[in-house]
């Protein structure tokens, strides 16, 4: 496969519904534990604080299956001030950690203290939560600490990553281990070297396997009927194949074979219309004939009548002038 084609493939797969990861920029998920009485509006919060955070720092809140960041808290003191109306305020010990959730390992942990006043405890948390700090020098070295533990992994168990990403293609999901593939971050330059290259051996088995379905989809909706109607829900499909997919010479074979059964049975329906309005032309014209030998004929008998009543005018004159 040539170098165009590569790109040409690698480009198409940002079109993938199932991609959200940025190839080549490192991607953790944001995780969050369960909190049994943790209000909606404020889990949030927290949610949208950690996915900042991993954008300060040149990360991406991707769909990683294995590297994650999440965060615990405790309050550590709450008060209600005195004041009309009155304020809960609520100071918390919030610990951020990032680690391998599928290995259970933490990667690298930071605490820090926040604290939020509000009307209601909901309202002091999401302000608590809203002054977490996105770009402390504690968070960056969190996110740097990470990041080389990430880099290691994915140094030293590239082969793993692989492996995955083909266990996932044998039972087709492409789009899940092209994600897994994409997840490598360019920096790690071997393994995502290695794992572009497999991607593109991936997309290139998901287009053939796509494009042997269409066909078979489309064969099947003409075969039940050579109509127009069905010719255009069979084209609705075909216009799904990809270009660079192996069998689209049979999708144009069929397209073509569509379009000569449509073209022969348009030559048999023109000729069948010409033998009908050609018979019509003729009844027309055996029908004027047939009028036309009418009207001679009663010329004729009119004639007939006239030449008798020529022939016997004088007698019936003479009978008139006797009575």
């Amino acid at each position: 496969m040539t170098t165009i084609m590569k790109r040409i493939i690698l480009s198409a797969l940002l079109t993938i519904a199932v991609m959200t990861i940025t190839a080549g920029n490192l991607s953790i998920t944001v995780v969050q534990p369960e909190y049994d009485n943790m209000p909606e509006d404020a889990r949030l919060t927290l949610e949208a604080k950690l996915e900042q955070i991993l954008t300060a720092n040149n990360v991406i809140a991707g769909q990683s299956d294995r590297f994650a960041i999440t965060a615990k808290f405790i309050v550590n003191q709450k008060d209600i001030t005195p004041t009309t109306p009155a304020r809960i305020s609520e100071k918390l010990q919030v610990t951020i950690l990032i680690g391998d959730a599928i290995d259970n390992k933490v990667f690298a942990r930071t605490n820090m203290q926040v604290a939020g006043i509000g009307v209601t405890e909901t309202k002091a948390l999401i302000q608590a939560f809203q002054r977490i700090p996105t770009g402390s020098p504690a968070i960056k070295q969190l996110v740097e600490d990470a990041s080389a533990q990430i880099t290691d992994y994915y140094t030293n168990h590239c082969d793993l990553v692989l492996q995955d990403a083909e266990r996932l293609a044998k039972i087709q999901q492409y789009d899940e281990a092209i994600a897994k593939l994409s997840s490598v971050p360019d920096f790690c330059e071997s393994c995502y070297t290695q794992c572009q290259d497999k991607t593109v051996v991936l997309y290139q088995q998901k287009l053939d396997i796509d494009c042997t379905t269409y066909i078979r989809e489309a064969e099947t909706i003409w075969g039940l009927k050579h109509n127009y109607a069905q010719a255009q829900k069979a084209m609705d499909i075909l216009l799904q194949v990809d270009p660079h997919a192996a069998c689209v010479k049979d999708a144009d074979s069929l397209i073509k074979a569509i379009s000569a059964t449509l073209r022969s049975q348009e030559a048999a329906v023109a000729a069948h219309q010409r033998e009908v309005e050609q018979r019509n032309w003729e009844m027309k014209v055996q029908q004027y004939n047939d009028n036309l030998e009418l009207r001679k004929q009663r010329m004729q008998i009119l004639g007939n009548i006239g030449t008798e009543l020529t022939k016997n005018l004088p007698t019936m004159i003479k009978a008139v002038k006797g009575w």
